[in-house]
């Protein structure tokens, strides 16, 4: 998510609608670095062709797994993990 938080999502790329949706059906007791990629970020249109690298970021504990998408590539409506290259901290 863009600094912008306070701005309306733009109508050709709303990933924030969908996205709380699909934290919403995570829930808090099911919040993992894992789930978050799989059940929130990888999950379309929150991942979409427009989407190079994916970040959590845990500021209590100082760290954060980004994985960037090589190629840019959706299968169906969820990333393929085989594409992925991962890189923590």
């Amino acid at each position: 998510q863009s600094q912008r938080n306070w701005e309306t999502p733009p109508t050709a790329d709303d990933r924030r609608t969908p996205g709380v949706a699909h934290m919403d059906n995570l829930t808090q007791a099911g919040v993992t670095t894992e789930n978050l990629f799989t059940q929130l970020l990888w999950l379309w249109p929150t991942f979409n062709d427009h989407t190079d690298i994916s970040c959590v970021m845990a500021p209590w504990n100082s760290t954060y797994d980004c994985r960037v998408i090589l190629p840019t590539t959706t299968t169906g409506k969820a990333v393929d993990p085989s594409l992925l290259a991962t890189a923590a901290a």
